[in-house]
């Protein structure tokens, strides 16, 4: 309500993301969501309304009964509403969920339809002037989410609370999944060394502005190895990458698939030292 979010902005909050998934009420019942689709377009309202000037919607792609004409009408209520960042992130089942236990009861669409979701959902939002920098997100013009592009990044960033992760001096630590230990007594958890050349990879490939040999020069004092250009080109020519002297990006083609890609540019003699 817009008490609760004008608390929220008064407090020094400055940006917000809602879970809308679908403007579909129908497909909203499917996966069990509690709200309405007029319930989230009343939520962005009253978040305008306290002052807020940066708001994400998160939509979802591959829902059971979700056709394309579904998708395309909550596309377009999304960019009617105009929030400055969307992600759009396709179905992923959890084991240990109730919307697991019943999978098998539900219509979910086949690989070919997921892709041309997600074919249509990036052709449309770019289209109308969100910049795919990510697999999953879009943005307005320097509206990026600076929280995840750290992650992406491998730039070091601090998380509060159970359970929440940070990354300081090259080491991933965590605190204990319990809210009363972490009130009383919080503990932190180590997890092991990050932001290595792979990991910064894996993770750069996921931007649209990919890997860069440059970058790797600098904090790995590593370049490309021609079995690196090799497969760099060859992707290129199937459409899956844009390939330049010192740069590797895939297209949304590549995105589609970018687990597999990003696993063959992981291999250890793709680069070589400096």
């Amino acid at each position: 309500d817009f008490e609760f979010l004008n608390g929220l902005k008064k407090g020094g909050f400055n940006r917000l993301s809602f879970g809308v998934q679908t403007f579909s009420d129908e497909i909203l019942k499917v996966l069990g969501r509690r709200h309405s689709a007029q319930d989230s377009i009343n939520a962005v309202s009253l978040a305008r309304k306290a002052g807020f000037d940066n708001i994400s919607l998160d939509i979802m792609l591959g829902i059971p009964d979700q056709k394309e004409d579904d998708l395309v009408k909550t596309l377009e209520k999304t960019i009617e509403i105009s929030p400055e960042h969307i992600s759009a992130y396709m179905l992923i089942l959890e084991e240990k969920t109730a919307f697991f236990a019943k999978k098998d009861s539900l219509n979910f669409p086949n690989e070919d339809e997921v892709s041309r979701q997600y074919e249509k959902t990036c052709e449309i939002l770019s289209k109308n002037g969100y910049n795919h920098y990510e697999i999953s997100n879009f943005s307005k013009k320097e509206k990026e989410s600076r929280h995840n592009v750290k992650y992406w990044n491998c730039d070091e960033f601090i998380g509060i609370g159970p359970s929440a992760y940070s990354f300081i001096d090259g080491k991933r630590f965590c605190y204990e999944s319990n809210m009363h230990k972490f009130i009383k007594e919080p503990e932190v958890l180590y997890n092991d060394d990050g932001g290595d050349i792979y990991e910064y990879v894996m993770l750069s490939l996921r931007l649209k502005k990919g890997i860069n040999e440059d970058e790797i020069k600098v904090k790995y004092l590593k370049k490309f190895s021609d079995k690196f250009k090799i497969q760099a080109k060859q992707l290129e020519e199937n459409g899956f990458a844009v390939f330049k002297s010192n740069s590797v990006a895939l297209t949304d083609k590549g995105m589609l698939v970018s687990n597999t890609l990003i696993c063959d540019f992981l291999e250890e003699d793709m680069y070589e030292n400096l």
